[in-house]
């Protein structure tokens, strides 16, 4: 089998896992609001693979097409520069795109799975019979715990928010590395981290206040910071 083959199946069975895991979830949630067990019937264990595998298939064989040799631009063209951050801009302000809440998802992905413990934990017991004493010390118990795990999502989202603006930074990369030739990918990215960085402050206002922000030594000089 091709290497590349291999890597791709193994790619979407990854993908696949992680989509059953999501899918699930939401219908875990759906099937307790109607009040149905997720063990009531074999069906609903194996449904969440359809969409799962679905999804999965759709992003690894079915990527964004790439650039013909006629629509690939020069950033060292006149007015090329001004024309790659403007996209940079046009592009950030589309954020969030799929992939990138599926790159988020994965970021936030052991947090999530506490919760789904958790939450299925609390599921299953509520199917069993117990004392009523017995049902209000439980309750007790799982408020504290999930008291305690907000406390620590916080200070996880807090401690991942680089992680997921690198999650970000390279799909912007990603999309708009497809319009320009592979020498000026370093204009690419240095453009792409600089508007990262500016968070509510256009590029393109910046390009017109100082242009020497964008020459190719203060763009170096941006990325390696």
């Amino acid at each position: 089998m091709d290497a590349k083959l291999r890597q791709k199946i193994a790619s979407l069975a990854g993908m696949t896992l992680r989509g059953y895991i999501w899918f699930l979830v939401v219908e875990l949630f759906a099937l307790v609001f109607y009040g149905v067990s997720l063990f009531s019937d074999p069906l609903f264990t194996y449904l969440p693979f359809v969409p799962a595998a679905g999804v999965s298939a759709t992003i690894e064989f079915f990527p964004r097409c790439p650039k013909t040799a006629a629509g690939i631009e020069s950033v060292g063209a006149d007015g090329g520069m001004e024309k790659l951050i403007l996209r940079v801009d046009e592009s950030f302000a589309k954020m969030p795109s799929l992939r990138v809440m599926i790159g988020s998802a994965r970021a936030v992905e052991p947090l999530l799975v506490i919760v789904v413990l958790i939450g299925g934990f609390a599921f299953l017991v509520s199917f069993v019979s117990l004392p009523f004493a017995s049902k209000l010390t439980f309750s007790a118990t799982l408020i504290a715990v999930l008291v305690s795990l907000l406390a620590v999502s916080t200070n996880y989202l807090n401690s991942n928010t680089e992680r997921l603006q690198r999650v970000q930074e390279k799909q912007m990369f990603a999309d708009i590395k497809l319009n320009y030739d592979p020498k000026d990918y370093f204009y690419v990215r240095s453009v792409v981290r600089q508007r990262m960085k500016s968070g509510d402050i256009k590029l393109g206002d910046i390009f017109q206040a100082d242009k020497t922000q964008f020459t190719p030594e203060a763009l170096a000089k941006a990325l390696l910071e």
